[in-house]
């Protein structure tokens, strides 16, 4: 008979009962489980899809055993109990489920290491899969133990929720009415942990908090990251409440409101990137979001909750067991006619994100404790270079310069962007500098120099006032230094330099005019360079890159003007000290004689090898120590050497 098409019907007086199958008919129908049903006797002949990043990440530790085979998997000590079950039944289906066996350690142990054995190794692999998915089940149903905000640290804003919490419960004491039923201090949050929720996790060990901090250094560093958290503080408007459910007569949590703006909508896009992150790490759990998976943004200024963890204390306290109170609602009705439009910031400077343990507290500050820190950028630089050649070149040259100090290993963290190229500014205002004032005054008074709060500023106003403020319009810049950061000189108050690279500050003719007869000179220079390079008698000089030479006639230089005064301070004072080499800028001479000529098909016919310091009295060229001459004559010979 089927128990379940012509069920057993019991007759108790005018009534009737089918009695239905239950579970132990069906154990005694299929003495097996149904995965051992499907599985053939040779589990590994069983298609495995190894594309799959989790499997191919489990099958990787699997080994074979003398029994079978066996792999370890690391779940949080605080998920075993989801893996063992009530008197250890969750762990027996498993084990019969796969026919494997399971080994957790003691509670007490607070090892993370489950091992499981089995005979085949597709039993293994779905066994581990199913472990993985019940700690991924069951981190989503627990309480968040962590949190990542953006904390309120201005005073400003704590003096404004003081005010609003001292309104609303004077006019709740006065109020007689149903409009703020449940309303008592109880509810009110804290002034010194006020913030911003943005991503709420679950991270059940050490280990996973390092995989937190990890996973947020990480993002700030990637492109999409650096692009959100590289444009300085957020200025951020809080003004009016909001409540989320419907029926402002029965609230459980009531937040201010943020006012549209960029870095709200920059702030919103900070949260929906952080969500992913961490759901990718799958170390999420149950938050505000909303249906499209963006972040709910909310500080919250009343809590029910909070009611309810005060009585279950205070239950606690008085029976010796702290039983679940009843969470009991507020009405909100009067708080918005009190204070339904209250101001609690106005283009107000959030600079900080922290990663928060949700249950621990910092002593000193009364806020939760930081487990990680990330700073929006709060250095007010220059705006980028206008772009320019010789802007690319710079970019180009602190590009280099960022390769050849990294294979040296002597890099420090340093403004490079998610493509590894720097990040051009000259820093104008930065907050740091208070910083170190502050320490500095501090040590003075105290003997000590504690690290004193890096306090941000705002550029609202400065971006209004001097937005389009221009420092430098063609300005030459000759000079890159290698400088000792902590040390000065006394004479130019800048750092000290320990060595000095000068751009070619000479302004030679253009490069010769492409003929068959410039491409023969370019030809003569380069095996030139190749004769003397094998000779070792090279110095320094033009060349390319590509080990070519850069021909050029030389028409002004500014080394000149330096010997000359350089000659004048020896005449004056019976030394030579070494004067400064003093730039010069170009753009005038450009614009007049740009594209002056200064020959048309001349004819140059010599080469000489000559002395740099001597000059002929007679052509007051330099001494010649050599002569080449081209030949222009129609021999048999190329050329002829004549010496000197």
């Amino acid at each position: 008979m089927d128990p379940v098409l012509t069920p057993e019907i019991i007759h108790i007086g005018s009534r009737h009962y089918r009695k239905n199958a239950s579970k132990q008919c069906f154990t005694q129908a299929f003495p097996t489980s149904i995965s051992q049903i499907e599985e053939i006797s040779d589990a590994e002949e069983v298609d495995v899809d190894e594309t799959d990043p989790e499997i191919s990440e489990l099958s990787k530790n699997i080994i074979m055993v003398e029994n079978g085979y066996t792999t370890t998997i690391n779940v949080p000590s605080m998920f075993h109990k989801f893996i063992i079950g009530v008197q250890h039944s969750k762990k027996k289906l498993l084990e019969d489920e796969f026919r494997c066996n399971i080994e957790i350690p003691l509670f007490t142990s607070n090892s993370p290491v489950i091992s499981v054995t089995g005979s085949s190794k597709f039993n293994v692999l779905s066994a581990c899969r199913r472990i993985l998915w019940i700690v991924s089940d069951a981190r989503i149903r627990c309480q968040p133990t962590h949190f990542i905000c953006l904390p309120v640290t201005c005073q400003v804003v704590k003096e404004n929720f003081q005010k609003f919490r001292q309104s609303v419960l004077q006019a709740a004491k006065k109020s007689a009415a149903h409009d703020f039923m449940g309303v008592d201090s109880s509810i009110f949050h804290s002034t010194s942990t006020l913030h911003f929720t943005l991503v709420t996790l679950v991270l059940a060990d050490k280990y996973e908090i390092e995989q937190a901090c990890d996973a947020l250094e990480t993002f700030c560093k990637s492109a999409k990251g650096y692009e959100l958290f590289s444009r300085g503080p957020l200025s951020l408007t809080l003004r009016g409440l909001e409540y989320m459910n419907d029926d402002p007569d029965s609230v459980h949590v009531l937040y201010a409101k943020l006012t549209e703006s960029p870095d709200a909508q920059r702030l919103q896009a900070v949260a929906n990137e952080l969500l992913n992150v961490f759901t990718e790490q799958n170390l999420v759990s149950n938050g505000p979001y909303r249906p499209d998976n963006s972040v709910k943004l909310h500080m919250t200024l009343l809590n029910s909750k909070y009611r309810q963890e005060r009585d279950s204390q205070n239950a606690s306290s008085s029976h010796g067991f702290s039983p679940n109170a009843a969470r009991k609602p507020f009405s909100i009705t009067g708080i918005m006619k009190v204070a339904g439009d209250f101001s609690f910031a106005e283009n107000q400077s959030f600079d900080q994100l922290y990663l928060c343990d949700r249950l621990s507290f910092d002593s000193t500050t009364q806020f939760h404790k930081c487990c990680c820190k990330i700073e929006f950028s709060n250095a007010c630089d220059s705006e980028c270079l206008t772009e320019s050649p010789d802007a690319q070149r710079l970019q180009a040259v602190a590009n280099e310069l960022l390769n050849v100090f990294t294979e040296q290993n002597l890099v420090s963290n340093g403004p490079y962007r998610p493509d590894n190229s720097v990040k051009l500014h000259m820093t104008l205002l930065n907050s740091k500098y208070r910083q170190e004032r502050d320490s500095q005054n501090a040590s003075s008074s105290h003997g000590f120099s504690p690290n004193a709060a890096r306090k941000p500023f705002s550029i609202t106003g400065i971006m209004k006032v001097a937005g389009d403020f221009s420092f430098a319009e063609n300005q030459s810049f000759d000079q890159l230094y290698l400088c000792d950061r902590l040390s000065f000189d006394s004479t130019t108050q800048f750092h000290k330099c320990c060595c000095k690279i000068e751009f070619s500050n000479a302004c030679d003719s253009e490069c010769l005019t492409e003929s068959p007869d410039a491409q023969r000179l370019q030809a003569v220079a380069n095996e030139l360079l190749n004769v003397f390079t094998e000779q070792n008698l090279v110095s320094n000089g033009p060349y390319r890159p590509d080990n070519s030479v850069k021909l050029h006639m030389t028409l002004l230089n500014s080394k000149y003007r330096q010997e000359r005064d350089s000659q004048n301070a020896s005449s004056s004072h019976g030394f030579s000290p070494n004067a400064a080499r003093k730039p010069f800028s170009i753009t005038g001479i450009m614009k007049v004689a740009g594209d002056f000529s200064f020959a048309e098909n001349q004819s140059f016919d010599q080469l000489y090898l000559c002395d740099r310091l001597s000059f002929d009295s007679t052509t007051q060229f330099h001494k010649c120590c050599c002569k080449i001459e081209f030949s222009n004559a129609c021999d048999s010979e190329c050329v002829r050497v004549v010496k000197v």
